[in-house]
């Protein structure tokens, strides 16, 4: 499974250029992803995002360009918004230990996964149990994404680094969350010249589902533009697409 989109829609200025990106990924990427609500880890890069105002843009991907749409749901009335417009949804990894928050995901999502991506400071341990929560727990599936972990290595450029020992951990030990185990290859690394080396390093161990922050024209990136990469760069990343 690929998921690729913008990281966040900002405003209304940039309504083209989402359209234009998912219509660029239409026959690259299984899901298009884009946030509707935002925030910020600083008050000079804090954006609310369009919140539900983008819902029309969403549905007009998905009828239009035929790809289906996710993005991040923060409070519980997210979840039933998204759910009522057929948009899939994932929990932050702010969020990704908020019980009442994936309680809420796994009685909303009708007919999507319960995609959660995994805390700074999550450890495999507890990767393995906010899995086996929502599956066993809750009957729904799951999807754990490795958005990376807080490291020694903080400097403002590294932001978090990619677990590949927790990839290996599940592969030989929990196979049955390698098998729902997602990388997110942009935020992981924050560098847009390492994304294509982050997939290839979890591609080589048997991971096949993969996140990416992608747009149509990066230069235009209103958030995150550090890691943005073009359609062209994933699909030369990808390969064979």
């Amino acid at each position: 499974m690929i998921i690729a989109g913008p990281c966040l829609y900002t405003d209304e200025s940039i309504t083209d250029e989402i359209f234009d990106t998912a219509l660029k990924l239409r026959n690259v990427a299984d899901i298009f992803r884009c946030k509707l609500w935002g925030g910020g880890t600083r008050a000079e890069i804090y954006n609310p995002g369009m919140g539900e105002k983008g819902i029309e843009l969403f549905n007009k991907i998905r009828d239009e360009i035929g790809i289906q749409c996710i993005t991040e749901a923060q409070i519980p009335r997210h979840f039933v918004v998204l759910t009522k417009n057929r948009i899939e949804s994932w929990i932050g990894g702010r969020n990704s230990q908020n019980y009442g928050l994936i309680e809420k995901a796994c009685i909303m999502n009708l007919g999507f996964p319960v995609i959660i991506k995994r805390g700074f400071g999550m450890t495999t341990f507890e990767v393995e149990g906010i899995y086996d929560i929502v599956t066993k727990i809750h009957g729904k599936e799951c999807i754990i994404v490795e958005r990376g972990i807080n490291t020694f290595d903080r400097t403002p450029e590294s932001r978090w680094s990619p677990d590949l020992k927790c990839a290996l951990f599940m592969k030989y030990n929990r196979p049955d969350i390698f098998e729902n185990f997602m990388v997110d290859c942009s935020h992981s690394i924050f560098k847009s010249e390492m994304v294509g080396d982050v997939y290839n390093a979890f591609k080589a161990i048997g991971v096949n589902n993969f996140m990416f922050e992608c747009w149509a024209h990066p230069e235009l990136a209103t958030s995150d533009n550090g890691l943005a990469i073009s359609v062209d760069d994933l699909k030369h990343i990808l390969g064979s697409k």
